[in-house]
């Protein structure tokens, strides 16, 4: 719980020296639990993998910012559209 609380409220650092997220995740996971057990933690994919995943994702997540900025800009302009041309009795 300690380590999501810490990302959720953004205080995950992540550093120049870490490969990638998955490092930095490892990293401070093993500073937590030790390095004993962080040590041993895997995700049964490969770094290759988990980096295409983010990626992955990373644009998914800006597609899907673009899409809600269009369907509001839409929604807007509609409902603009409607006030002018609705007469309501």
């Amino acid at each position: 719980m300690r380590f999501l609380s810490e990302i959720r409220a953004g205080n995950l650092l992540f550093k120049i020296e870490d490969e990638d997220i998955h490092m930095a995740v490892e990293k401070r996971l093993s500073q937590i639990i030790g390095a004993e057990l962080g040590g041993r933690l895997h995700t049964a994919r490969s770094r290759n993998d988990q980096v295409a995943l983010d990626f992955s994702n990373l644009c998914f997540e800006e597609k899907f910012e673009k899409f809600s900025f269009s369907h509001k800009r839409a929604h807007r302009h509609a409902y603009k559209f409607s006030q002018k041309t609705t007469k309501i009795r």
